[in-house]
């Protein structure tokens, strides 16, 4: 459902925003993701606290510990082995291959929105929670994608609403990965430490959109996987 809502939602932005093309001002833009940065750092924290509190309902006594190593070993291996840069990378190459005449406005506009939607944290950690049943992620990057798509179209046509195709395709496979093996995980250690920790790292996308910071969300992905360890325990 989650990764469906998402596919819907970049399609009625970009609906929309062609239609009122010119009509966002910058101020407003800003405005709107501000207080979407808040939203997102609100649900980040009440998902870090839930993901705590369901460790301490199962007696996993070591919880905050492997959150805290989780963040930082998988932090540290994603710095080191470059996946901010790799995606950064991957914007370019998709750039320069997509927007060779700069002026087009309808490759630019679907590139820049592509790069928006399908890539960053939310979109593996997302479609993993909603592949185990908890939607919430992905309903607030659908939130986040209608928002970004509304003010690309308002600016670039609707180029950017076939951003949705590769939003689909690659959501839904991590979905149906992760739903492959829901049995398994479901009311785990692993589950809801994979909450907390997810948390984490949509509280690190909310303080970018408020502008707080800049935190390299994507290299804090290897956490997600560290957090098999709780398997041991």
């Amino acid at each position: 459902m989650g990764v469906l809502v998402n596919t819907i939602a970049i399609i009625v932005g970009s609906f929309l925003g062609a239609l009122l093309k010119g009509v966002f001002s910058e101020r407003v833009v800003k405005g709107i993701f501000q207080a979407l940065g808040l939203a997102v750092l609100s649900a980040g924290i009440l998902d870090l606290i839930s993901g705590i509190n369901s460790l301490n309902a199962i007696s996993f006594n070591y919880g905050v510990l492997f959150l805290v190593l989780a963040i930082v070993i998988g932090g540290t291996i994603g710095t080191l082995i470059k996946i901010s840069d790799g995606f950064d990378k991957f914007g370019d190459f998709l750039q320069s291959k997509l927007c060779k005449n700069q002026d087009g406005n309808f490759s630019q506009g679907f590139t820049q929105a592509t790069l928006i939607t399908c890539v960053g944290a939310m979109v593996i950690y997302g479609s993993i929670q909603s592949g185990l049943g908890s939607h919430n992620t992905l309903y607030l990057k659908s939130i986040l994608d209608f928002t970004v798509c509304l003010t690309l179209s308002s600016k670039y046509g609707y180029s950017p609403m076939l951003s949705a195709i590769p939003v689909f395709i690659i959501q839904g496979a991590f979905y149906l990965f992760s739903s492959a093996f829901a049995s398994l995980i479901l009311n785990t250690a692993f589950c809801y430490l994979l909450t907390a920790v997810g948390g984490v790292i949509v509280i690190a996308i909310g303080i970018n959109l408020l502008e707080i910071k800049t935190i390299k969300t994507a290299d804090l992905l290897p956490a997600i996987l560290l957090c098999l360890f709780a398997y041991l325990f």
